[in-house]
């Protein structure tokens, strides 16, 4: 985690407990706080609080969707980035997603340095 003194929270929502335990272990030990939850409607109701710093989601985890969470938090008005993640993406697959509003897409597998680039751009992007 870069020079910040504020604890950055990063919530996961996979329907996929091995990605949610690689992804707080990977995420943990780089200085992240994570909170994991297993599916879309977990995420909406962890994210209302707005204590989150970043939103990492499946794109297909069961309803609602990783389209559907970020579509939802875009109408309430939530401009949180978020890293979007899938094992491919087509432009059907991607359809519903708002766009400029700080979306990033992450195919799996993907290695940590990846994953670190990512979270990084996203928070840095959150930050400035």
């Amino acid at each position: 985690m870069s020079g910040s003194d504020s604890v950055q929270r990063i919530l996961v929502a996979d329907d996929d407990d091995f990605i949610r335990r690689f992804l707080h272990d990977l995420l943990t030990r780089r200085g992240y706080t994570v909170e994991l939850v297993p599916n879309g409607a977990d995420a909406l109701k962890a994210s209302s609080a707005g204590d989150h710093t970043l939103l990492i989601l499946d794109l297909e985890m069961g309803r609602p969707t990783g389209i559907e969470v970020i579509a939802r938090l875009r109408a309430a008005g939530n401009e949180i980035p978020v890293i979007l993640m899938s094992g491919s993406f087509s432009t059907e697959s991607l359809e519903g997603v708002p766009t400029g509003v700080g979306v990033t897409c992450l195919v799996k597998p993907f290695s940590g340095a990846e994953l670190e680039a990512a979270v990084e751009q996203a928070i840095g992007k959150n930050a400035g």
